[in-house]
């Protein structure tokens, strides 16, 4: 009896704290929102929402999504009655209720309980991410983004204002292009449940690799794109090298399977026709991008290994 109340009061020591965490994220996004650019803010919510595919891969009853459903739909209630009505804030709340359902099951999701602990850490990422931006920013007053126009332009390749122009013409393909553009970390959820369990870490780790090289080069190369260029005091400095591009191509390099291949070429295919429409990229910055994918795959699959195996 005792060792079942032990056991029971570590779980409930659990349930409480990643509650606790869940809660503190959805704090934590409203206080990004207030501080940081709203297009980071918006590639926060996708983040939150690729916990709901997540959730679907733990293979839970239906009266479980139901719940999930319905969590979310009253934190996005609770959120429109304090600020107002936004999509955004459905996708946090979709995403949180499929957390806070997952948290329900933790014990027996094994072994499919790291999907859980992904579903927590996308947002945190992301979070840190808007964070390292406005540390960034406050370093670059000075923009080369003229430089790299001059590029495109030497090279045949000014393709970014022109296409943002013709996409701003019509709202609904801006849309679609924002939306593709956002997706990112939804699109990298869909890759992650169809991946064998051996290959979800090394998955991860590039990725994360891929945005700790890439804060070097935004301090040397500070840009902020042709949308920003009327007020670039508060935009990302996240030009060179896109990693945008970077991580479409890592979703294609770790996809399983002719099907998994193709949807997510697709998908890159798409992520660089929106980094360019919506004009938050020039045409160098995805050329860029092509070596700077190359050595981050390297390090995290070639060299990270050997020093993991070190004693």
């Amino acid at each position: 009896m005792r060792t079942w109340a032990r056991n029971s009061g570590d779980e409930l020591r659990i349930y409480v704290a990643v509650f606790r965490t869940a809660l503190g994220l959805f704090l934590a996004l409203l206080l990004t929102q207030q501080l940081s650019n709203p297009k980071l803010s918006r590639f926060v919510v996708w983040s939150y929402a690729s916990a709901f595919p997540l959730f679907l891969k733990t293979k839970p009853s239906r009266m479980q999504v139901v719940a999930a459903i319905a969590i979310g739909s009253a934190l996005y209630l609770e959120s429109c009655r304090r600020i107002g009505i936004s999509w955004h804030m459905a996708g946090i709340a979709i995403g949180l209720g499929s957390v806070v359902t997952m948290l329900y099951r933790l014990p027996v999701l094994e072994p499919n309980r790291r999907l859980f602990w992904i579903a927590v850490g996308f947002p945190v990422f992301f979070i840190v991410v808007n964070l390292v931006h406005l540390a960034v920013i406050a370093l670059t007053p000075d923009l080369i983004d003229k430089s790299l126009r001059e590029v495109d332009k030497y090279f045949g390749m000014d393709f970014s204002p022109p296409a943002m122009n013709w996409a701003l013409t019509n709202p609904a393909l801006y849309s679609i292009v924002w939306g593709v553009y956002l997706a990112l970390p939804f699109a990298a959820a869909i890759v992650i449940i169809s991946l064998p369990s051996d290959r979800v870490v090394p998955f991860l780790r590039t990725c994360l690799i891929a945005g700790l090289c890439a804060v070097p080069f935004y301090l040397i190369f500070p840009a902020v794109g042709p949308a920003h260029l009327g007020s670039p005091a508060f935009a990302p400095r996240n030009c060179v090298p896109s990693l945008h591009i970077t991580w479409a191509f890592l979703l294609v390099r770790y996809s399983r399977g002719v099907g998994g291949k193709l949807w997510t070429s697709v998908f890159a295919i798409l992520t660089g026709i929106a980094t360019i429409a919506s004009g938050e990229h020039y045409f160098i910055d995805l050329i860029a991008a092509v070596p700077f994918t190359a050595a981050v795959i390297v390090i995290s699959e070639r060299l990270m290994p050997l020093s993991l195996e070190r004693p």
